[in-house]
């Protein structure tokens, strides 16, 4: 019993306790505020198959009226496409956005690697593309003769001996997603997406 009250008087005497809560106010300082509505159409793939993908291409339009592409990441690697629910499939807040004049620059290069697919190098010989994009904000100065890129997306390609082979890394920092493209049919297919893509954009 002495137990209990001694418990409750506790109890009592800690919710008495006050407490330091500091505010500072930030009324005097200037807000800004915006709205942005987005109209997004998800491309399908050529053959409409629900099939795996690891990443998704999205035709865009915004209320500025600004046109361009999103390449958004799978939410899991090898799940099944889901045509019905494609919104649910891809990490929206990790995609990376293609303005047309970049998109159009990344289709060159995807068809330059396609191309060149079945060409075999010798053996002391080889072939590499590299297309790097990334925002502004990520290109930073480090010194008068260094410039820092952190790209959000890379597109590598490469002939040797051995083949050619080809990745789209989409991310950066702590998120980064690396597809391979080990097949020429996955790369045909990046291609059709990002020139279906363009055409969608467009007529948006």
């Amino acid at each position: 019993m002495k137990r209990s009250i001694l418990l409750i008087a506790l109890i009592i005497f800690c919710s008495c306790t006050k407490k330091f809560n500091p505010y500072h106010s930030t009324a005097s300082l200037p807000y800004y505020s915006s709205t942005v509505k987005t109209k997004m159409r998800h491309i399908e793939g050529e053959d409409g198959e629900r099939e795996k993908s690891d990443y998704g291409v999205f035709a865009c339009i915004d209320s500025l009226n600004v046109r361009y592409l999103i390449i958004a990441p799978n939410v899991a690697s090898g799940s099944l496409h889901m045509l019905d629910k494609p919104y649910n499939d891809y990490y929206l807040p990790h995609a990376i956005c293609l303005m047309p004049a970049k998109a159009e620059e990344l289709l060159h290069v995807v068809r330059n690697s396609i191309s060149s697919w079945d060409e075999h190098s010798e053996k002391n010989d080889a072939i590499y593309y590299e297309y790097s994009l990334a925002p502004e904000s990520e290109i930073k100065h480090v010194s008068e003769n260094v410039v820092q890129w952190n790209p959000t997306l890379k597109y590598w390609y490469q002939v040797n001996s051995s083949g050619s082979l080809s990745y789209l890394i989409i991310g950066e920092g702590t998120f980064k997603k690396k597809i391979e493209f080990d097949k020429l049919s996955h790369v045909q297919e990046l291609e059709y997406l990002l020139a279906r893509g363009l055409d969608e954009m467009r007529r948006m």
